[in-house]
């Protein structure tokens, strides 16, 4: 539904969001750079920095935000 209307949701875990802020903060960036200057993606989605890779599939902490 959001997608639909042009946005794009980022989770991250709370946890992520407190310590690995840069890394967060990264990814963000890298989000952002793939949105065009019409303000459509470019088709390639940003990829999680080795930081967020790590925890990929660890559902043992917090909540996502």
């Amino acid at each position: 539904m959001l997608q639909a209307k042009g946005y794009r949701v980022l989770r991250y875990w709370n946890n992520d969001a407190l310590v690995q802020t840069e890394a967060v903060f990264e990814d963000i960036l890298r989000a952002l750079a793939s949105i065009g200057s019409n303000g459509e993606s470019n088709g390639t989605p940003p990829q999680p920095s080795p930081a967020l890779r790590a925890r990929e599939g660890d559902n043992s902490e917090g909540n996502k935000t």
